[in-house]
């Protein structure tokens, strides 16, 4: 019993200091970024629409561009799809990250334009430290087992490597917080949740609220 109170002491401290240690280095939850949304109820508003409103803005195609262009059918609410229609394709376009909306969870997504052209949607935080991503370094890389070319995030506080495009996991060695990522490291690193988007012919963005399987 002595020993098991020791061992749950010892985890207690470890788990305040790393949040000592988070605060000082600026870490604030839900507040590093604006979340565009609406202040209706979360859960009522992303179960009936994902936190986008229910009108629609059309946008001006943009050619030559790749993207997974679909017709509009069955792009509906009741089949779980909304549109972003805070989506500003310009940040998308200068490599910068968005974070809008609200998933069935009540979370935001966080909306990324790839280097296939294509855009795509997963959760803001990382799935081992729960720092929000929407600033980490994205750099192409070549998959070592595939060899296809793929987006990789790196998280600037632990250093977990993901797909940013699909969530996926991806080896992690170095990076992150000097100090933070040591502390972090030994944690289970979870991918991120992945959202399906589909982009009309007319340059209009629509997200799953459920995360893929």
């Amino acid at each position: 019993t002595t020993s098991s109170n020791l061992i749950m002491n010892r985890s207690r401290i470890f788990l305040f200091l790393s949040w000592c240690i988070l605060i000082a280095h600026g870490f604030r939850p839900y507040t590093t970024y604006k979340v565009i949304s609406s202040t209706k109820s979360p859960t009522l508003l992303a179960a009936a629409t994902g936190g986008f409103a229910k009108g629609t803005r059309r946008k001006k195609n943009r050619g030559g561009s790749t993207t997974n262009q679909i017709n509009e059918a069955n792009l509906t609410p009741e089949n779980g799809w909304v549109e972003l229609v805070e989506l500003d394709r310009q940040v998308l376009e200068k490599g910068q990250a968005q974070a809008i909306g609200r998933s069935i969870s009540g979370k935001p997504y966080l909306i990324r334009l790839s280097s296939s052209g294509v855009i795509t949607a997963t959760s803001v935080e990382c799935g081992r430290c729960q720092y929000p991503l929407l600033k980490v370094p994205v750099n192409t890389v070549t998959d070592d087992k595939t060899g296809n070319i793929i987006d990789e995030g790196c998280c600037d506080v632990c250093g977990a490597k993901y797909d940013a495009s699909t969530g996926a996991v991806r080896p992690s060695q170095g990076g992150g917080n000097p100090l933070l990522a040591p502390v972090l490291q030994n944690k289970p690193q979870l991918p991120l949740a992945s959202f399906a988007t589909k982009e009309l012919n007319d340059g209009r963005v629509f997200v799953q609220v459920n995360p893929s399987k």
